[in-house]
């Protein structure tokens, strides 16, 4: 389908704004626009008409999408344009029902630069949709001493701004709900603001209001523009403000800048050709024009004297409602959602670049037709802290203009003329559209004796939309219609026939009517087929033939060896009674020969016509090599699988008779030659390695078995000399000269000795055998006069006795410590009983008690000499000599320990201990102890 779009623009001329300052206003039922710079009024009566006498206008503001909004009788809210409706009516009227709950009158009003609407019914203060008709919140419900009815202006700042009386305003903030006042200077005459006041940013400069100010007796009245950073008024215009009724109580005054909050600018057409006197733009999309600019040609950009740093794009309405498709194309742009894209300046204060810029930008929008809500592009300006934003109304409306589509128009009978409005699609305006070249006869009826065959343009067109669908005409004798073979694979299914509503009557065979016919490859046949259009008739046949059916081995890649004589393919691939090559081979069908053939690329085909299936065969020459196997270091006592890459080759024989990717080598089964053969294909190749055999047999010692006991006192297993390093548990690893490893816990342990380029592994359970010494020890409780015994622990796994190597019963003689010994397979715990007097017991006698021998030899029995003092408050000296008097050692406990017997010969040692009563007397105790090595 063709779409031909043209556009029809009209321009208004306005006034260029860029030095004059417009405002709006409305006394006794007249609406009149004034200009503040040369005093001019103008009255616009469509607004006029539709207030008349008696009605009310109590408060008007200016949106950024460029209307009017004004409460009107107290519960109507009006939208009006002082352009598009200067000489008609309001463009829409909403019914401000809902705030009828809270109060019967609406009076002020005030729009944010993101089109918020602030309405006031008495001392509310709602945030009201004005699109779907809805308050969003209610956003102050305050004081009405605090802040008076129905009179919010505008904005100072982000704040509310609202007039009190003539020489004092406020400034509320909503959030903070606080209010700060105002009190201005004056050297007028008059004193009492008498409208509602328009609140605004000069460009560029200071935020000021403009006023209605009149005399309270009098009638005479003034504009006055108040400076909020001077605080004083100024005069302006005061002819045309006197022309005012002075005893009407409502005057609204309003700018088309006063939703502004900053003194920045960017004014989208400047001149306000397409409409939008608040410095936006407004354009029209429609179905056959479905993209637009978002800005004039005529940009105005005003940063104050700085540098603008970005420009940001919103889609305002995204999705709301819902259209098919909407979105930005912004050159340069980042993307940051689906209705949102930011711009970052490159060119600092080039202005010029930066209007170019936002003439490349466009909106694209698409729908399924039918009434649609204005959509709007919001182009924020972004100055340091400071930004200004300006809207881009568009419109959307349903023209679609639909011719259809394109057509082939074939006609079997000369003397019949056609209607070829007949061949329109579905849906198509056959009334208003006409074709081109004019048809001989009327509208459009193709005569075929006068109209030439050839294309004839049915052409749509409305407003500024144009469609066009090609009919095309030409002749068909029947008489000389030829059907192609239909060739089918076997069991294949093919719907054949002519397209829908070329004849008026299709029959196939004895019984099947339509356009089509679907067949099944069962066997080969002839179909007849009787055609009937416009008054022709013909009957022809359809030949049906099934081919056989194939199936080609998958693409695939041959190798052979140069020097083979020749390689039979039909044991590679399927069908070899019915394939053949292209390019064929030297000596025909499937046998290749090397040499001859070049290697490369075939194509091995199956079958004939639809059915036949194709592979790609490569023939590839390779020179096998034999596998690199390095020469191996084998330990005496071990094996080693070799292996060579998995599926590399057809097949591999190994030395010793196995065959496979891999074998096992042992130490035990060398012979001199060591070899592997493999094949590929026809090639075959042997590849030869060495052995290197260390001799040394490495093993772990024999006492360590599967399982080893390890004492809980001293939690160590001894390594073997033998080994140059061990690691425990891949983990922790030993090197010597360190002589054992630390195992903490019961479990197992995996052991992995190293000597030279050999290694051994063993898992080992290690039991840690409690500490059966202090299992066993305890108190027992004795009175002198008493005969008790002590007797040795039993246990089936160990065996005890007392440190003197004692093994039967000992009787109890005196208070103190007895100390035995046990013993396990491997380790050995000490223990001791403490015989201790209870309190009503007799307390017994002081006595030193000197043990006669020891044996230092370091098996943890008997190593050392403990003295024992039953009866006593504590030592005060032990002194050894030898038998020539030589004071060998002294001290002031009870033991004489291993490192001392251990540096001394054996022989017979003379031990002599100084202890104290219970009275604090000394007690002196002596004796002779043979050291046995």
């Amino acid at each position: 389908m063709k779409w031909l779009c043209v556009l029809i623009i009209f321009f208004l001329i306005f006034e260029n704004s860029a030095r004059s300052q417009e405002v709006y206003t409305i006394n006794k039922g007249q609406f009149y626009k004034y200009n503040l710079y040369t005093c001019q009024k103008e009255e616009m009566p469509g607004l006029s008409v539709f207030i008349g006498e008696g009605n009310t206008l109590r408060n008007m503001f200016f949106h950024p999408d460029g209307f009017v909004y004004g409460i009107f009788n107290d519960s109507l809210l009006i939208r009006y344009h002082p352009v598009k409706h200067k000489t008609e009516t309001v463009a829409d009227i909403f019914d401000l029902i809902e705030m009828r709950e809270y109060s019967t009158s609406v009076y002020g009003i005030a729009i944010s630069e993101e089109g918020v609407f602030y309405l006031s019914p008495n001392h509310f203060v709602y945030d009201y949709d004005v699109r779907n008709g809805d308050i969003n919140e209610i956003i102050y419900e305050g004081d009405p001493f605090l802040i008076l009815t129905g009179l919010i202006s505008g904005f100072y700042g982000n704040l509310i701004f609202r007039e009190l009386a003539g020489d004092e305003y406020v400034v509320w903030d909503p959030e903070a709900d606080t209010v700060k006042r105002f009190e201005f200077e004056s050297s007028l005459p008059m004193a009492r603001s008498s409208g509602r006041n328009g609140l605004l940013y000069e460009k560029c400069g200071s935020r000021y209001n403009i006023t209605h100010v009149r005399n309270s007796v009098s009638t005479s009245s003034i504009f006055a523009i108040i400076n909020f950073d001077e605080q004083k008024y100024s005069a302006r215009c005061p002819e045309a403000a006197s022309s005012f009724a002075a005893k009407i109580p409502y005057y609204s005054i309003t700018d088309p800048t006063m939703f502004r909050q900053s003194p920045l600018r960017i004014d989208l057409d400047a001149d306000n050709s397409t409409g939008h006197i608040a410095a936006g733009y407004y354009d029209t999309l429609t179905m056959c024009r479905d993209d637009v600019p978002i800005v004039d040609e005529d940009i105005e950009l005003s940063a104050c004297d700085a540098e603008i740093d970005y420009i940001s794009f919103r889609l305002k309405y995204y999705d709301d409602p819902y259209i098919t498709s909407e979105y930005l194309d912004v050159p340069g742009g980042k993307q940051l959602s689906d209705s949102h894209w930011i711009w970052e300046n490159p060119h600092g204060s080039d202005e010029d670049k930066i209007k170019e810029f936002l003439k490349s930008i466009r909106y694209y929008a698409q729908w399924t037709g039918g009434k649609q809500k204005e959509r709007v592009v919001i182009t924020t300006m972004h100055v340091g802290e400071d930004s200004t934003s300006s809207w881009s109304v568009m419109a959307l409306e349903s023209d679609e203009v639909f011719a259809g589509r394109d057509t082939m128009v074939e006609y079997c009978n000369p003397d019949s003329t056609i209607d070829l409005t007949t061949y329109l699609e579905k849906g198509v305006d056959r009334e208003n559209g006409r074709f081109e070249p004019e048809l001989s006869g009327s509208g459009s009826i193709f005569d075929p004796g006068t109209d030439p065959d050839g294309p004839y343009f049915y052409i749509l067109e409305k407003d500024a939309c144009i469609d066009t669908a090609v009919l095309t005409l030409e002749y068909v004798s029947l008489q000389n219609l030829s059907f192609d073979t239909v060739r089918m694979c076997p069991g294949q299914q093919l719907q054949v026939g002519f397209p829908p509503g070329l004849y008026d009557r299709v029959q196939w065979g004895e019984d099947t009517i339509g356009d089509s016919i679907l067949l099944t490859g069962n066997e080969s046949s002839i179909l007849p087929v009787e055609l009937s259009a416009m008054g022709c008739v013909i009957v022809d046949t359809i030949n049906i033939l099934v081919e056989s059916d194939y199936s080609a081995v998958k693409d695939t890649t041959i190798l052979y060896c140069g020097g083979e004589s020749s390689i039979d393919l039909g044991k590679y691939l399927p069908y070899p009674e019915s394939g053949r090559f292209q390019p064929s081979l030297a000596e025909g069908h499937l046998i290749f020969r090397p040499g001859i053939d070049d290697p490369g690329e075939y194509l091995y085909i199956v079958g004939e016509g639809g059915c036949a299936d194709t592979a790609s065969v490569i023939m590839e020459i390779r020179e096998l090599t034999g596998p690199e196997i390095a020469n191996i270091t084998l330990c005496q006592g071990s094996n080693k699988r070799l292996g060579v890459p998995p599926g590399e080759y057809d097949s591999v024989e190994w030395w010793n008779g196995e065959t496979g990717d891999t074998t096992l080598l042992e130490s035990s089964e060398l012979v001199d030659s060591l070899w592997v053969r493999v094949t590929l294909g026809s090639c075959s190749v042997v590849a030869s390695f060495e052995v290197n055999m260390v001799l040394e047999e490495i093993r772990f010692p024999e006492w360590i078995g599967d399982t080893v006991e390890i004492c809980q006192d001293n939690p160590y297993l001894f390594l073997d000399s033998m080994l140059d390093s061990l690691i425990v548990n891949s983990r922790d690893r030993y090197v010597p000269p360190a002589d054992s490893i630390y195992l903490d816990n019961s479990g197992y342990y995996l052991l992995k000795g190293y000597r030279g380029s050999c290694s051994i592994e063993k898992e080992i359970w290690a039991n840690i055998t409690p500490d059966l010494g202090t299992e066993y020890s305890g108190e027992v409780e004795w009175c002198p006069e008493e005969e008790s015994q002590l007797t040795l622990p039993e246990g089936t796994d160990f065996t005890s006795m007392w440190e003197g190597g004692e093994t039967g019963a000992i009787n109890i003689t005196a208070g103190g410590l007895y100390p035995f010994v046990i013993r396990t397979e491997n380790c050995v715990y000490n223990g001791e009983y403490n015989v201790i007097l209870p309190e009503d017991c007799k307390e017994e006698d002081c006595k030193v008690v000197i043990p006669n021998a020891v044996s230092p030899n370091g098996d943890g029995i008997n190593d050392g000499l403990k003295v024992y003092t039953p009866g006593c408050a504590g030592i005060e000296s032990l002194v050894l000599w030898d038998k020539w008097g030589n004071n060998l050692f002294s001290s002031n406990g009870p033991e004489v320990g291993f490192e001392v017997w251990d540096r001394l010969p054996p022989g017979v040692y003379l031990v002599q201990v100084i202890a104290i009563d219970q009275n604090g007397d000394s007690f002196v105790g002596s004796g002779s102890v043979l050291a046995i090595k």
